[in-house]
């Protein structure tokens, strides 16, 4: 077993792979009048004008390990993702 009573867990973590998190975000927002990011012209566009426009995700995990919000829409640098190595 993995985890025993001698052998305890201290963190799990799970995690998603980017291109199917992005997918399912496009189709989530497409519909979610309630959240802050509704973009009700998502539901004119396709997902490959979706993945190739301005308001797909960039490197979120990166951002805020570094401090560089996309809001601020100042680019990221191989600093950048040294730095959150």
């Amino acid at each position: 077993a993995l985890y025993t009573v001698h052998h305890k867990a201290l963190l799990f973590t799970v995690l998603r792979h980017p291109v199917e998190r992005a997918v399912s975000t496009y189709y989530y927002l497409q519909n979610a009048e309630w959240e802050l990011s509704y973009q009700p012209h998502w539901k004119n566009i396709t997902l490959m004008q979706y993945a190739m426009g301005v308001d797909i995700e960039n490197n979120w995990i990166v951002r805020f390990l570094v401090n560089k919000p996309q809001l601020d829409n100042e680019p990221l640098n191989q600093n950048d993702f040294e730095l959150a190595k």
